[in-house]
């Protein structure tokens, strides 16, 4: 034994996702719950490396997009391959779109690429209006999360292990461009992590989607 303590939030962890896991098991037919639990777990990984490193690794992302597609085909029948396919198609490409705008008007990176395969991934599993609400929730808790780390004090991005793929928020200094900025930078070129608030947004969907579906319809 290590005798170390175990640090809190991993047993905020385990606890969310036993909820979490509950929850869709009584919502939900159980391969729709099940598909559901795998996508949430995958979320809770990747933000909490992603807060901690300001990586995204290849290795959730990537194969979370050819899963996704089979479990809208075959577990969660309301969204469907056409959905799947049209949502990554949608996630994907608007961030990617949006980074190289960014770029071409900044000249320099403006999105990482991190995000944009996790929104290919959330596109994969939640189809398009999954995607819209992701990119429209996600950027709200990220510009306030953004702002309150801005006022709290400013932190800049830990180096991004090679073949991992980097993420912040539009703006932010890229962790290349980190030896090159001033120790203390403003608050608008404070380095946070997108990753986490997307997934947060992302998990709030893959859990509330008939609510909020019913919501909207009838609002």
């Amino acid at each position: 034994m290590c005798q170390q303590p175990i640090p809190f939030r991993y047993f905020l962890t385990e606890i969310s996702l036993a909820v979490a896991a509950l929850y869709l098991y009584l919502s939900f037919p159980l391969p729709n719950a099940l598909a559901r639990f795998v996508f949430c777990a995958a979320l809770f990984a990747a933000s909490l490396i992603d807060f901690d490193w300001r990586i995204i690794p290849d290795a959730i992302s990537l194969p979370g997009i050819p899963l996704g597609i089979l479990a809208a085909t075959f577990l969660v029948p309301e969204i469907g391959w056409r959905g799947s396919l049209f949502g990554i198609a949608v996630g994907g490409g608007f961030l990617f779109a949006v980074g190289e705008v960014y770029r071409l008007l900044r000249h320099r990176e403006g999105m990482g690429m991190g995000d944009v395969k996790l929104m290919a991934m959330v596109g994969a599993f939640l189809g398009w209006p999954g995607v819209l609400f992701t990119l429209f929730v996600g950027s709200l808790l990220g510009s306030v999360g953004g702002i309150l780390v801005g006022l709290i004090g400013p932190r800049t991005a830990e180096p991004v292990t090679e073949g991992e793929s980097a993420s912040s928020l539009p703006g932010a200094p890229m962790p290349d461009e980190i030896g090159e900025a001033d120790e203390e930078v403003s608050i608008l070129q404070v380095t946070v992590p997108f990753g986490p608030f997307l997934s947060m947004a992302s998990g709030i969907y893959t859990l509330f989607q008939p609510q909020l579906t019913r919501w909207y319809l009838s609002g």
